[in-house]
């Protein structure tokens, strides 16, 4: 998995503008990343709704594997 980041251009007030490359092995790992998170918060606010006198309940953790990301500097 290869994901690049290359700054280029850093703004007075701390932001910047990026351009972000990555292949199709960390395209897959971030789209399956956002999805499961997604699904948690919808079950989440679901729990809320569905037993809103419940005491809150910790996060649920996901299922998606830790995969090693390589840095540049």
């Amino acid at each position: 998995m290869n994901i690049t980041i290359k700054v280029t251009k850093e703004h007075k007030d701390g932001s910047a503008d990026a351009q972000v490359t990555f292949d199709k092995e960390a395209l897959e790992y971030m789209v399956e990343y956002a999805v499961v998170g997604m699904l948690k918060e919808y079950c989440d606010k679901k729990d809320k709704e569905w037993n809103p006198d419940a005491k809150a309940k910790p996060t649920r953790k996901t299922s998606t594997p830790k995969k090693e990301v390589r840095r540049r500097t």
